[in-house]
């Protein structure tokens, strides 16, 4: 979500934060969804977009 692809730009955060939860207990597991939430700071930090 947080990358360039041919056909559509990058999510910022908060888009991706918000697609998450929109689809959490449809396309994604709702536990993995809340988990990775908590992990976006740093992940963020570390990829350095």
């Amino acid at each position: 979500m947080r990358s360039d692809r041919p056909y559509r730009k990058a999510l910022s955060v908060e888009e991706a934060i918000e697609e998450l939860k929109k689809n959490a207990g449809k396309q994604f597991e709702p536990e993995l969804v809340d988990i990775f939430i908590e992990m976006i700071p740093k992940i963020e930090k570390d990829l350095k977009y």
